[in-house]
């Protein structure tokens, strides 16, 4: 038996004398976006749970108005737009999608008005929980992030 060839994005290995297994690459992704995802999702709970007044205080501020939602509600256009444009053309990144919702949700809370502060906390934790869920979907469907 001969040692196994490999070539850009495929790796061969011999079965029998004539015969070779061969797999790409592309086909099993290496699960090294899962693990950077995941060990950040335990750090960055590690970080909320030793400071939890903190994200409390955090996330449950007053709005800090027109001037902060102002960006947040432009990317989400631009991201949506990119989503639906990318989405006629190719499949579409549902990454794009989801960073969309999360700065739509992000801005909505800096436009309500200063005494919504519970409100607008909501809003954010829905925003930074959809980032969240869109990361662990591409995480587990790698295939899907282009």
């Amino acid at each position: 038996m001969s040692p196994s060839h490999t070539l850009p994005n495929l790796s061969c290995r011999p079965v029998s004398h004539q015969q070779f297994q061969c797999t790409s690459q592309l086909d099993n992704p290496p699960p090294l976006v899962a693990a950077v995802l995941l060990m950040s999702a335990f750090y960055l709970i590690r970080i909320s749970v030793a400071s939890m007044e903190g994200v409390r205080q955090k996330l449950f501020r007053e709005p800090d108005g027109r001037s902060q939602a102002l960006p947040q509600l432009v990317l989400s256009s631009i991201a949506f737009l990119a989503w639906g444009y990318l989405g006629g053309v190719d499949d579409g990144s549902h990454l794009l999608l989801g960073m969309s919702i999360a700065f739509g949700f992000a801005g909505a809370a800096e436009l309500l008005p200063p005494d919504h502060r519970r409100s607008a906390g909501l809003l954010r934790i829905v925003g930074v929980s959809v980032i969240v869920a869109s990361l662990g979907f591409l995480a587990t469907n790698p295939e899907l992030m282009i």
